[in-house]
């Protein structure tokens, strides 16, 4: 639960802007790795392993390692470039969008 609660602060934290928002969803996918490392330790350890939580794991790690580092791209990059409102920007920002989709 911890793994996906940071992964989900990760993406808001992007989603928000600022020097310090960025900071704070780099250290939340960084304490999801320290989560995502100790859940499957501890599930073996008293033996409450389910077919659920594999499943829950998976889609923890999706939110935590797939689509949080990818919205920090996008915004991050995205935000930080000029926005004229042009023909070329806008071209710009959807081929971003596209790649930190694809990421």
């Amino acid at each position: 639960m911890a793994n996906l609660l940071c992964g989900y602060y990760a993406v808001v934290a992007s989603l928000l802007g600022g020097r310090d928002n960025f900071d704070h969803a780099a250290k939340a996918i960084g304490f999801a790795i320290v989560f995502d490392s100790l859940d499957g330790r501890v599930a073996r350890m008293t033996g409450t392993s389910t077919e659920f939580g594999v499943q829950f794991d998976s889609l923890a790690d999706v939110v935590s390692f797939g689509i949080a580092p990818a919205v920090m791209a996008y915004a991050w990059g995205v935000r930080s470039l000029p926005g004229d409102g042009s023909v070329a920007s806008n071209k710009l920002a959807s081929l971003a969008g596209f790649a930190a989709s694809r990421f």
